[in-house]
């Protein structure tokens, strides 16, 4: 990870290529929702004033839907 995560949109970008990269193939269990985990693991830290680490700590994320194979709960920010 480099320090030029700026904006939410460059952060975005970054995490779903890292995210389709682990959750390639048709028998990833949230590829469908891959995006509303990528988009909630990212609002949940963005107010973060490191930004640097943002996209990582929402990667970790990411990785721990794709290994439980569940995004967290939109309303309520929990793991289902």
């Amino acid at each position: 990870m480099s320090d030029d995560i700026g904006t939410f949109d460059q952060a975005r970008t970054r995490l779903m290529a890292m995210a389709t990269e682990v959750c390639a193939d048709d028998s990833c269990p949230i590829l469908p929702v891959i995006e509303e985990c990528v988009d909630q693991a990212l609002w949940s830290r963005w107010s973060n004033p490191v930004r640097t680490y943002v996209p990582l700590l929402a990667f970790r994320e990411v990785q721990e839907c794709i290994r439980r194979g569940h995004c967290p709960d939109l309303a309520t920010g929990a793991i289902e």
